[in-house]
């Protein structure tokens, strides 16, 4: 082994790394789905405020508010307001009725995920390359890993050819579900709601419930054109490592006003367009030169600095009280 002047070994350090070769998204074909929020799928909070007053309120279901009323408008601002004991004419008194009625200007849907459920099935033959199913897959969570060491004699292309001239093109990666799916994700509603008092603007969450997504039902199929597959190097094949997302859209949303043992409550109604995504790397474990020195580090004291031995004398430097443990 032969050292450089500055205490490095000179000559390779190698290491295998994960290589990433391909790294894309596509989506299939929207999902309709219906949604309906007086089932326990969903969490509701619901925030009245007013333009005159610039404060707001949350309203929990049973119109029971959380918080100080802050109007700035003659409403008490030292205690909870609750079932409507403020005495101020604006929407610090707002009290949901079933003659309750609400204008949607705005909504939108954020996606927290978007899996396939447990009882999905998924297999090694639903995902092919050129048309060939993998040779094993397997799942980790929403993660999954193909297996492609059972094809690559089928789906390797050009193999004598220099990566520099680039005239191969890439493979055909083709994933098929059936569903169904499970959705996360909170739908938020803006706008103005009426009563018999002032109009007040309104935004309303509703969120699925811990532990309870929504269901999805409906088939996807993703396709990726030119997708690069290296070839298999020392006996190691490529992978494909995918998981699923989605984006959703709300379609004809209504929020009506449903009473149950005298407690209303405002509900949704519509359909959500959900678009499946999939995202897909092909990796492969690749040597890499590190080119890397060894840093210098001190040893641990670990009997090497005994000022009592005499053996150790030239060890130790007595006016720093150091041993140079190197």
């Amino acid at each position: 082994m032969v050292f450089s002047e500055n205490g490095c070994v000179s000559g390779n350090n190698f290491v295998y790394l994960n290589k990433i070769f391909y790294n894309d998204q596509e989506s299939s074909s929207p999902i309709l789905t219906p949604i309906n929020t007086t089932g326990e799928e969903f969490t509701q909070q619901l925030t009245i405020s007013s333009n005159a007053c610039g404060g707001s309120v949350a309203v929990a279901a049973g119109n029971v508010r959380q918080g100080n009323c802050g109007c700035g408008c003659g409403c008490s601002s030292s205690a909870a307001v609750t079932n409507v004991v403020s005495q101020c004419d604006c929407c610090c008194d707002f009290v949901i009725t079933a003659d309750t009625t609400f204008d949607i200007t705005n909504a939108y849907v954020i996606v927290h995920s978007f899996v396939l459920a447990e009882a999905a099935e998924l297999a090694a033959e639903d995902v092919t390359v050129e048309g060939i199913p993998i040779t094993t897959l397997t799942r980790n969570g929403n993660q999954y890993v193909g297996d492609l060491s059972g094809i690559m004699a089928e789906i390797t292309r050009c193999a004598c050819q220099s990566p520099c001239i680039n005239t191969c093109p890439g493979n055909f990666v083709m994933v098929t579900t059936d569903g169904p799916w499970e959705l996360n994700a909170t739908i938020v509603l803006e706008g103005t709601a009426y009563n018999s008092g002032p109009a007040c603007q309104f935004k309303i969450c509703y969120n699925t419930a811990e532990g309870t997504p929504l269901t999805v039902e409906g088939g996807a199929s993703f396709a990726f054109c030119g997708v690069d597959i290296p070839c298999q190097i020392s006996g190691i094949s490529p992978s494909l490592v995918f998981d699923f997302d989605g984006c959703a859209k709300l379609l004809n949303p209504v929020i009506t006003v449903a009473s149950a043992d005298g407690v209303c409550a405002p509900n949704l109604t519509g359909s959500l367009v959900v678009t499946p995504q999939l995202d897909l790397q092909v990796t492969r474990p690749s040597v890499f030169n590190l080119g890397a020195c060894e840093v210098q580090m001190e040893c641990d004291d670990l009997g090497q600095c005994n000022p009592c031995n005499p053996d150790h004398t030239d060890c130790i430097e007595p006016r720093d009280n150091c041993c140079c443990r190197f």
